[in-house]
């Protein structure tokens, strides 16, 4: 009978399935897999495999700790000494790089970035200090010309999949060699390190620097710390997607447009280089033709360098990425579509004021303990989460401290701010203001947000655009919120009855939300 031997997985992604499909096949006993990843979940629930969320949800004795091997395939958290002494024989990761070499995260950009002309995977025993245990297996492989980031990415799990069958057979024979690292010969790479342009594309560079710039922070669907390729095209910044340098020595100004239309020629310090298409931050995309009619782009014209402005822009958001970023995930990742009911009068966005009734008492304002657009807030939040059927809700928010955060940056970041507020029926109009305050107070002590979240981790579907977004004035203007919806009358309806409930409040301060609604009078809910 052939040896089988008992394992567990965390990780996430198609290497992580292609692996546990291959453990299954061998006959070995897969006890769990421990992944946050939906499409982990739906395999391990196809396959009857009992999953846990991370490794902290596992308990010491349960079926998932009682292992042979653990392995640990693209997973996006760093496993403690507890965790690594679970298996009764190794715990084992897969490194998407030549280790000592490329230790860290981003292997395959800094490859890119430094010119490396081979590239590969390591197997590895996992200790405590990141990427450093002995070397199970290891597969070299070219790195093509026009390889991305992306593309050596799956170059590195074709790879790694068929060294993980040889592995696994090793393993269960006992035939496994270790073979500890030469870590004089180490290179670590760092989640918050950075290459000094910053993804930055100028012209006036060097054709190929351009290519490797680019390249490098093209990662697909990968999750994106080190940043997107830029430039700036009609004082606006786009992301390249069709960059490539021709054989074609550069005799005109770097920057100068050589051709136009459905393709930019542009000069560089070097060779020409063709830009067939970008998209804007926001994830939109544009061919060169339509830059060039949009932009009245001109053979002759000179595209400049991206300006002093742009580069501190991106340099500030950097230098916030790594306390400002995991929140907007989080907050991203967590807020619900609001959308008012379509009413037939769909359209471009138009803004209706909500401003407080006129005969609301001045000692209504002072019960509430807060300001008075904090309380329109509020209601137009209660009445929106009525008119969509939803407990949860979530607009679009400016504030004047979000706007003053993202002073200077605004071609990066993003206009408005997710805002989800939970408004229980339950909770008294004065409770639903302070939970409202709450929420608008963490959304201005993280901002600014950066444009380009969900292009930089596009496997999350995040999206920053909402259907009804919420601008509030500044402290030297009466109070007044502007709300913006391309629904427009049931927008016009949700206003109405927020101005109206903010009346019926100030009569009946101590009922629920339950008992009170947007006509002005008391009684049940709709």
């Amino acid at each position: 009978m052939k040896p089988t031997f008992s394992c567990c997985i965390i990780g996430r992604g198609e290497l992580a399935i292609q692996c546990a499909e291959l453990l299954l096949a061998e006959g070995h006993r897969l006890q769990g897999l421990i992944s946050e990843d939906r499409r982990m979940a739906a395999w391990a629930e196809q396959h009857h495999i009992p999953r846990v969320p991370t490794s902290r949800d596992l308990i010491p004795g349960s079926p998932l700790a009682d292992i042979d091997y653990l392995f640990s395939i693209i997973t996006g958290e760093i496993l403690e000494a507890p965790v690594l002494s679970l298996p009764r024989r190794l715990a084992i990761n897969i490194h998407n790089g030549p280790l000592p070499r490329y230790a860290g995260v981003h292997a395959t950009s800094w490859a890119i970035l430094n010119g490396e002309r081979v590239f590969g995977v390591t197997w590895h025993v996992m200790t405590e200090r990141i990427d450093a245990g002995d070397i199970l297996k290891q597969v070299l492989f070219p790195v093509g010309e026009r390889d991305t980031a992306e593309t050596l990415s799956r170059a590195g799990t074709r790879a790694a999949v068929e060294s993980f069958r040889e592995l696994i057979a090793e393993l269960a024979a006992g035939t496994a060699v270790r073979r500890p690292q030469d870590l004089t010969q180490r290179t670590y790479f760092a989640w918050s390190r950075c290459h000094p342009s910053l993804g930055r594309v100028s012209w006036e560079q060097e054709a190929e620097d351009i290519d490797r710039i680019v390249r490098a922070h093209t990662l697909g669907m990968a999750p994106n710390a080190l940043g997107l390729p830029w430039c700036v095209i009609g004082g606006e910044p786009f992301v390249p997607r069709e960059l490539e340098p021709t054989d074609v020595r550069s005799t005109a100004a770097p920057g100068t447009l050589l051709q136009v239309g459905a393709v930019l020629r542009i000069a560089t310090a070097t060779q020409d280089m063709l830009l067939r298409s970008v998209s804007d931050f926001d994830g939109g995309p544009r061919s060169a033709a339509a830059l060039t009619a949009t932009y009245g782009l001109r053979e002759g014209d000179r595209l400049p360098p991206p300006d002093a402005a742009s580069c501190h822009a991106v340099e500030h958001l950097r230098s916030l990425r790594q306390p400002q970023e995991a929140f907007w995930l989080r907050e991203l990742a967590a807020a619900p579509r609001t959308e008012l009911p379509a009413t037939g009068d769909e359209g471009p966005d138009v803004a209706q004021a909500l401003t407080p009734p006129p005969t609301l008492p001045r000692e209504a304002e002072a019960s509430w303990s807060a300001p008075l657009e904090q309380c329109l807030l509020t209601a137009l939040l209660v009445e929106l989460a009525r008119e969509a059927g939803v407990s949860t809700v979530c607009v679009g928010l400016s504030t004047p401290a979000t706007r003053a955060a993202g002073a200077g940056l605004e071609r990066f970041v993003a206009r408005f701010l997710p805002l989800t507020v939970e408004l229980r029926q339950d909770l008294r109009f004065p409770e639903a203001v302070r939970a409202v305050q709450a929420r608008v107070a963490q959304l201005e002590a993280h901002a600014p947000c950066a444009r380009d979240l969900p292009l930089r981790y596009p496997a999350r579907g995040l999206l920053l655009a909402r259907s009804v977004t919420v601008l509030l004035g500044g402290p030297e203007e009466p109070p007044k919120l502007e709300v913006a919806s391309r629904s427009r009358e049931a927008l016009g309806r949700v206003v109405a009855r927020a101005r109206a409930l903010l009346s019926a409040v100030a009569s009946a301060p101590d009922l629920s939300l339950a008992h009170l609604d947007g006509s002005g009078t008391k009684g049940a809910s709709r």
